[in-house]
């Protein structure tokens, strides 16, 4: 396994900047309700995730909020996998993504608790056709 390489004062400094607006948006995000959250979303149009399905509310309008033109996000290893890489130089958008269930992919039953973690997806304005 590779050693995790040091980050400089300016790549630690740019880090906490971005957990910061994620954070400025959660908040926001907590003070609005269920209608307001969905009239948010419908206002812009749906956010759609690459593997077909939408995104949810909550979800979609965090990356509303820091893009209001994004149509279909995905990871870095689903753009991959659909044939399309990221461009360099192209930031993130910030999603809550759940943990998954380490017992051989049991499904979680409604009394297990799920727990959210901050993911990075791209909008497909964000990627290129891979040529080889």
């Amino acid at each position: 396994m590779r050693a995790k390489r040091e980050l400089t004062p300016e790549q630690r400094a740019a880090t906490e900047a971005r957990r910061a607006r994620f954070r400025a948006l959660v908040v926001k995000l907590k003070e609005m309700d269920q209608e307001s959250r969905e009239a948010f979303v419908a206002k812009f149009g749906g956010v759609l995730k690459l593997s077909g399905g939408a995104l949810s509310v909550p979800n979609a309008v965090l990356v509303l909020m820091q893009d209001d033109k994004a149509t279909v996000v995905g990871g870095l290893k689903q753009w991959r996998q659909f044939g399309r890489k990221v461009r360099k130089g192209e930031h993130g958008l910030m999603i809550w993504c759940p943990t998954l269930n380490d017992r051989n992919d049991a499904p979680q039953t409604e009394t297990e608790e799920v727990h959210y973690f901050p993911g990075t997806v791209f909008d497909i304005t964000q990627t290129d056709e891979i040529r080889e």
